[in-house]
């Protein structure tokens, strides 16, 4: 299914004597999501605990090309780690790791700020995804990662561990 990608037109004043420009930020048009609960609906303040369609009308700003990509997916209801809360699963970080106050794009959500949450799990890391609206952050999403895709791997320790039983 083909995404549209219209253009929203934003006009900026410099001075009062210079003619105004028009700045265009291409935004992608997002289709209708059926939910079947408040904890698969991509708005975190859903409180619909029954089947419905989440519309986002408003559409989300293209991706900017120095903000790296976080690809996300719902978890599994049999395999959920945190079956009470609204998140999603991070699948793949395009080689970025996760921490806070990194920027990143999430394309339901568009560019997002990250702020890890404290949570005392050894195989997970919980960050919030803000966005500045009206010089407020706003929580738009919860993102879960695995570790991996939060610390960096020292190799020599990997090797060591490797080659200790030849030693």
């Amino acid at each position: 299914m083909p995404i549209s990608i219209p253009l929203l037109s934003v006009t900026s004043r410099k001075s009062s004597h210079s003619p105004s420009t028009e700045l265009f930020i291409p935004t992608i048009s997002l289709p209708d999501v059926i939910v079947n609960r408040a904890t698969n609906c991509p708005n975190v303040n859903c409180k619909i605990n029954f089947a419905h369609t989440y519309c986002n009308g408003v559409g989300v700003p293209a991706r900017p090309p120095h903000i790296p990509n976080i690809k996300v997916r719902r978890f599994q209801d049999n395999a959920h780690p945190f079956p009470q809360m609204n998140c999603f699963e991070v699948t793949d970080t395009s080689g970025l790791l996760l921490q806070t106050g990194r920027k990143a794009y999430i394309w339901l959500y568009g560019t997002v700020h990250l702020e890890e949450v404290t949570l005392l799990s050894p195989q997970w890391r919980i960050f919030k995804c803000l966005q500045r609206i009206d010089y407020d952050d706003q929580l738009v999403t919860v993102i879960v990662a695995r570790k991996e895709f939060c610390q960096r791997h020292n190799t020599w320790k990997r090797y060591l561990c490797c080659f200790s039983a030849f030693i």
